[in-house]
Parts: structure tokens; sequence; C-alpha cells
């Protein structure tokens, strides 16, 4: 038995595959949802098999589900002929609520401290049947993210700052219960110096009296905060 990727269904709606291969006559499948026969939203197909004078059944079933169907069985039977057993095969449908964010850099920790231009690689980690789709947050917005990874190949003093997921499928919707602060470290640089809020332009300059001078930097390091000297 094996699941067939539907997850762009708004409605519900999950497939399941079930074959039988070679084997005459050519087997009959029912499915059951914790015993419940739910045949009825399937369909069958049956052609040559790989051996000589056998048949193939391959059984789509295409049902409805809801998160009530958490943690629920669902069975695929293959009879053959009346005389011998039927096979059984069983899956869980689920998905649990313990859904967290990693990264590479720092496995176990929320915290992560890398330099310009090194990789970043941050991991939704979560747990169910079938597999679920991930939407991926930065700074509580949106981000364009294909999958249970996000990999940002040469990180930039913009990718700085909080991650989280969130994890969704039929069965039920859940956020990271950890989000990821991610800091990037960025060399000493000289930066803009203001005298009484005027822009100056060199790096050493001599006033007579009382003066404010002031200097300002968007770039980030170890700590999440700024630090100038004079």
């Amino acid at each position: 038995m094996s699941f067939i990727d539907s997850s762009s269904s708004p409605d519900g709606m999950l497939q399941f595959s079930c074959v039988s291969d070679s084997s005459n006559p050519a087997a009959s499948v029912t499915w059951l949802l914790n015993g419940e026969d739910i045949t009825a939203d399937s369909s069958q197909t049956e052609e040559a098999g790989s051996r000589t004078n056998t048949f193939t059944a391959n059984s789509i079933l295409s049902h409805t589900f809801s998160p009530i169907d958490n943690d629920r069985e669902l069975q695929c039977n293959v009879l053959i002929h009346g005389d011998l057993a039927v096979v059984e095969l069983a899956e869980t449908l689920y998905l649990k609520d313990t859904v967290t964010i990693s990264s590479s850099s720092n496995p176990t920790g929320n915290e992560v401290f890398l330099p310009e231009t090194e990789k970043l690689t941050l991991t939704c980690n979560a747990d169910g049947y079938p597999e679920p789709s991930y939407t991926w947050f930065h700074d509580k917005q949106g981000i364009q993210a294909a999958g249970d990874e996000v990999v940002i190949e040469l990180v930039e003093f913009k990718h700085r700052r909080l991650y989280a997921c969130k994890a969704t499928s039929v069965f039920g919707e859940y956020m990271s219960s950890n989000k990821l602060n991610v800091t990037v470290v960025v060399p000493a640089t000289y930066v803009p110096i203001e005298i009484d809020g005027n822009a100056v332009a060199d790096t050493e300059i001599i006033h007579v009296g009382p003066h404010e001078a002031s200097c300002t930097s968007d770039k980030s390091f170890r700590g999440n905060s700024n630090m100038e000297t004079w």
C-alpha cells in the first residue's frame, strides 16, 4: 500500500494505492478505515501480470478524510481465492503536535550565530503519515520554501532574526513549538560619523569647544547588538 501525493487537495481528499501482482485469479481488494468498509470510494483495474497467465490488480482509494481520522488505521485487504488467507496491509494515519525547527549549525539550540557568506540550513521537524506540507516564516512573514528545509547558500545580513515553521495535513496543523533566532556576524567596519547632527567626510576631525558626536551602524554582531568603539 502506498500514498499517492495529493497534498494540494483543499477538501481533504487523499489517494492511496494497493497493488497485487501476478496472481490467478486476479485479486479482489477491499479497504477499511478503523474497521469500517470504505471500498465504495475505490476503483480497481486489472492488467497482465509479470508472469504468464497471471493478473495484476491495482486498487486506487480516493477518500475524503478529516481531523477526526487522526490516529486511525487504514487497511487494504487482498483476497485472491477463498481457500487462501487474506493479505492485510495497514498504515496508521496521523499528524503529531510535536513540530520543532532546528539548524544544522546548532541542532539542539534556538540560537544560531554564523558569519556572512556561510551556508544556513533550517529544518522543520514534523512526524506524520502521509507527510505534511510545510509553511515557513521569517519575522512572522511567510517566505517561499519547498518542503521541510530552507537552505540559504550565502547568508546575508537580511537573513537574521526569527524563523518558525508550520506543518499541515488533513489531520491538523501545528506551528513549531520553538523559534530559531539567527544572528549574522559581520566584519568590523568604519561607519559614518555625525557632528551635531551633520555628517562629516573624514574619520579623524578636530573640533574646538563642546560638540555632540555620534555614529550608527546597521551591522549585527554576536549577541545581536551593535558595538561601536571610539
